[in-house]
């Protein structure tokens, strides 16, 4: 099995048909194992190889059509498609066209107006974005998980890139995709920055904040009990683990009272705070 797994991962660079032709994992029967004595053991292998079994059989259904027969739906679609894209594209021009004669912007608007005054060609800050950084010591953002790249890059622009932004998130709590928020931005830094002991001077650090002042002990182990059924990095982006956990009690001394989120990405703003 393990075999057939390693030819099907080789043919991937060689293209669809290569790994459609060995997308079928042998999976042989297995022998008699009278002997062995650890039962518990014997069953954990029966278990994973068969949990294997059923996830290899639902990727070998992707791989049911040949490249040439998928080219081809794509070759009947694409008048439409095409059509569909212009569509959207004389509406798009035609409500620009109306909300500029009656001098209105709608949110999308502010954002995308906003983010060109403060960025230049390349992205980088831009001499009013720098202006906006000298005047505020600090940026504070909050629900940073349902933040777009839009706003993401709004952020960056007057916080010195990041240097000076202070951003408090919970991804439990995203429910704002089909405004496109993208709660991978939040994850990307919860993943990638230090904890706050580790990190150095002036370096990214991260603070988890999982005690939690407005909610009885028996609440908070309902949500941990939902969350750690549910909430994997498959489903919901991010293990459940002790970090994620909520906790009735305050361990830190210094902890700001009446903190409830759960995780927080922090910069340069804790320093400020211990002084």
């Amino acid at each position: 099995t393990l075999d057939s797994i390693d030819d099907f991962l080789d043919a991937l660079d060689r293209g669809w048909d290569s790994a459609r032709a060995l997308s079928q994992i042998q999976f042989p029967k297995l022998g008699q194992a009278r002997k062995v004595e650890d039962k518990g053991v014997q069953e954990q292998v029966k278990t994973l190889r068969e949990k294997c079994k059923k996830r290899m059989a639902k990727l070998q259904e992707l791989f049911a059509d040949s490249s040439a027969d998928l080219l081809g739906d794509m070759e009947c679609v694409r008048p439409v498609v095409e059509e569909l894209l212009k569509l959207v594209a004389d509406f798009d021009e035609a409500y620009s066209r109306e909300k500029r004669h009656r001098n209105l912007v709608d949110f999308a608007d502010l954002e995308h107006l906003a983010l060109r005054l403060l960025t230049g060609e390349e992205g980088q800050a831009s001499p009013l974005a720098r202006q906006w950084q000298a005047r505020y010591a600090e940026i504070m953002v909050d629900e940073y998980q349902d933040t777009n790249e839009v706003q993401n890059a709004i952020f960056r622009s007057i916080s010195d890139e990041g240097r000076h932004l202070f951003q408090v998130g919970d991804v439990k709590q995203s429910i704002y995709r089909f405004r496109l928020a993208d709660p991978t931005i939040f994850l990307g830094k919860y993943l990638s920055f230090e904890d706050r002991a580790q990190a150095r001077p002036g370096e990214p650090r991260r603070v988890v904040l999982s005690y939690n002042f407005r909610s009885r002990a028996s609440v908070l182990e309902g949500v941990n009990f939902v969350f750690e059924n549910i909430m994997s990095t498959a489903f919901g982006e991010l293990d459940y683990t002790d970090d994620q956990r909520l906790y009735p009690k305050l361990p830190y001394p210094e902890q700001p009272e009446g903190v409830v989120e759960l995780d927080v990405v922090d910069m340069a703003a804790l320093e400020r705070e211990k002084g």
